[in-house]
């Protein structure tokens, strides 16, 4: 099915510069538009799309000699020529066509994606986005731009850069190349892998020692790959945090869900709600902080305080007390009782720290979702906080 994408996209840019010189001439100015966004693109629905509530969503975006107005080039790779052979996906599968001389833009693909999830049956905890070569560098992008939205990404045959990976070292990572690919050599695959490992992430390396650039084939005809993404979903919890700078996401893997926190003024807040859904039945919050220093949760009627002592390089000594009461510290019989795992690039156990990648995992007590409460409350704060 041929679909083509037509919204408006409000963009707001502000310029505001305050210079000390009494003689400056140039004002504080500001620009405020709305522009429009225009795309073609395949839209696979299951054979039995009517009869559930919601659907997974593949995006594919495909490389660059698929460019142009004619949607019959989009065929010519992965799962739009599976599909056009006859195979048959568990998954909506959206392929849009990007003009010639232009390259896969995140907020435009963002702006697809609310299209289709306005329009049909996607189950938003399980969107994946997938792409070869220049579709390789635009799921890099778009997985930067917008890493609360996607389940996991598998980039194939494409780079990006690797300041990019901070934003999205929470979500799970499958990457293909070819070591004998000439046109996009294996080292912009391999700099982005190491640094998510770095960081701890969720991440799987193919190589294929006999492929060039064509690494997408062998790839995407392996049902694995479409195994392993339905592994993966957004946990259906609820979550915000209390300053726009901070970023936050929670992931579910079996009965497990764990929210994933990025501080960069190593104080703040966030809170998870689970509106319709259960507690899961173990909840894990990792802190992407340098050293932390103290971290509260509350659940409405009991406060759970962490305080960090630290000496020199390593973590010393971590004092839990309920509702702030110096009285009421806990030990390990405790059912509030928790533990902070560090987890740094050196390996595991306790870390140096400050640390410079990984993070501080707490495991949440049972005791604290005992009672079935709306939502816990977070507040932390990071002693290299700026």
């Amino acid at each position: 099915m041929i679909k083509s994408l037509s919204t408006v996209l409000t963009v707001l840019y502000v310029c505001t510069i305050q210079l000390q010189y009494a003689a400056a001439d140039q004002q504080p100015s500001q620009l405020k538009t709305q522009i429009t966004v225009e795309m073609n693109y395949l839209l696979y629905l299951p054979t039995d799309y009517e009869k559930k509530e919601s659907w997974p969503l593949i995006l594919f975006l495909h490389g660059a000699g698929e460019r142009g107005s004619d949607l019959n080039l989009v065929k010519v790779h992965g799962p739009p020529k599976l599909i056009e052979a006859g195979q048959s996906f568990p998954f909506i599968v959206v392929s849009p066509q990007c003009p010639v001389d232009q390259r896969w833009q995140p907020v435009t693909l963002a702006a697809l994606m609310d299209d289709i999830v306005a329009k049909h049956k996607v189950d938003e905890q399980r969107i994946y986005v997938t792409g070869l070569s220049m579709g390789g560098f635009g799921t890099w992008a778009l997985a930067s731009y917008s890493p609360h939205r996607i389940a996991a990404i598998a980039p194939i045959c494409g780079g990006g850069e690797k300041f990019w990976v901070k934003q999205f070292a929470d979500v799970p990572v499958w990457v293909f190349h070819g070591v004998k690919d000439q046109v996009v050599p294996l080292a912009r695959l391999t700099e982005l892998v190491d640094e998510l490992n770095k960081r701890k992430a969720d991440v799987k390396f193919t190589e294929y020692a006999d492929a060039e650039h064509d690494s997408w084939t062998a790839s995407y005809e392996n049902p694995e790959l479409y195994q392993w993404m339905l592994k993966h979903k957004l946990s259906g919890l609820k979550v915000g945090v209390k300053l726009p700078e901070d970023r936050v996401s929670i992931r579910s893997h079996g009965s497990q869900s764990t929210m994933s926190v990025t501080s960069p003024h190593g104080i703040g807040g966030a809170m998870i709600d689970r509106d319709k859904s259960d507690w899961p039945d173990e909840l894990k919050v990792r802190l992407r902080l340098h050293e932390l220093e103290s971290l509260t949760v509350s659940n409405g009627k009991a406060m759970l305080e962490m305080s960090v002592l630290s000496h020199g390089e390593y973590i010393r000594q971590l004092t839990p007390s309920i509702d702030g009461n110096p009285s009421s510290k806990i030990d390990q019989a405790s059912d509030y009782w928790t533990d902070i795992k560090i987890v740094g690039t050196g390996g595991r156990g306790a870390q140096k720290i400050p640390l410079r990648a990984g993070f501080f995992e707490i495991t949440i007590p049972k005791a604290m979702l005992k009672h079935n409460p709306k939502r816990l409350d977070f507040e932390w704060i990071d002693f290299h906080r700026n």
